[in-house]
């Protein structure tokens, strides 16, 4: 499926994360494709707060699609249950798990819980989190962002996998601060190593509305050094060096932390909270990390 991008990070090429069986892929939209089939995308959520995403109305009319609405988002479940199998035949898995992130500090671990967010599972059903951790083999987390960073983090010692959604909201609150305390030793920040998905990078205004969110992380000890200030009016938020110091100061070193060049924002392929406006649609690309049972 064009869709699909399976691939290795660079940081997970070393032998010491080679031998877990750590898999990678994103999902992408495929721009040979009609807009109206939101290709790449792995979610069903209807709204982020006011914004629609995926089957939604709004992004039924601006999609362009024929069919009955209720076809239509049959059509996007359906396809989605598509790219889940196929993901796992590609990547060797048995089961991935979609939980449901809400911008928050909730860690659910996927060795216990993958029932209650597998494909299977409605989507309103699902665990709400915006962290999993799992250790057993021949499974994966997907955590489907549109503009936000997702984490990706392996332990070499213990073989143990953590994945984390943060977008300002995250970083505002030390997401990467304090989510290694949740692992019961599992990860260990000094013996880790972590790839930060595609995500909203140059460009990324926070000043379009309101100065509100400046003047907020301005009082942030966390953000303000991460704030750009541009001649033109428009202050941007630099997530990743901003999420970066954050895994940094937890005792990841920083020459183990890769950054996907790819910006949502800008590449077509990427779906964006920020720009969907422009591109007519919206959707959720998805990050597949997992351990194989190959």
């Amino acid at each position: 499926m064009n869709s699909i991008r399976a691939f290795t990070p660079e940081v997970f090429n070393a032998a010491a994360v080679k031998k877990h069986g750590v898999v990678y892929a994103e999902t992408r939209r495929d721009l040979s494709a009609p807009l109206s089939e939101l290709s790449g995308s792995m979610s069903v959520q209807e709204y982020f707060g006011d914004i629609p995403l995926v089957i939604s109305e709004k992004n039924y009319e601006r999609s362009g699609a024929t069919l009955p609405f209720e076809q239509w988002g049959q059509q996007i479940e359906s396809q989605f249950r598509r790219y889940d199998e196929e993901l796992k035949r590609q990547l060797g898995l048995y089961a991935i798990g979609y939980p449901r992130p809400v911008h928050g500090m909730n860690l659910i671990d996927l060795d216990t819980v993958m029932r209650d967010v597998d494909i299977n599972t409605p989507f309103l059903d699902r665990l709400e989190a915006d962290t999993t951790l799992l250790t057993k083999e021949g499974i994966a987390s997907c955590i489907a962002p549109a503009d936000c960073i997702v984490a990706n983090i392996v332990d070499v010692r213990t073989g143990a996998l953590m994945q984390a959604h943060a977008g300002y909201l995250g970083a505002e609150n030390g997401i990467f601060e304090q989510l290694f305390d949740s692992t019961s030793g599992l990860i260990d920040p000094k013996q880790s190593v972590a790839y930060f998905s595609p995500h909203a990078q140059a460009g990324f205004v926070i000043n379009q509305k309101n100065n509100f969110l400046v003047e907020r992380f301005e009082a942030n000890p966390r953000m303000r050094p991460y704030i750009i200030k541009n001649s033109d009016g428009t202050v941007e938020l630099n997530l990743a060096e901003a999420s970066k110091a954050q895994l940094v100061a937890a005792g990841v070193s920083e020459a183990n932390i890769e950054i996907s060049p790819d910006n949502s924002l800008t590449d077509p392929t990427l779906y964006s909270q920020s720009n969907f406006l422009t591109r007519g649609i919206n959707g959720r690309n998805g990050m597949v990390f997992g351990k194989s049972a190959k």
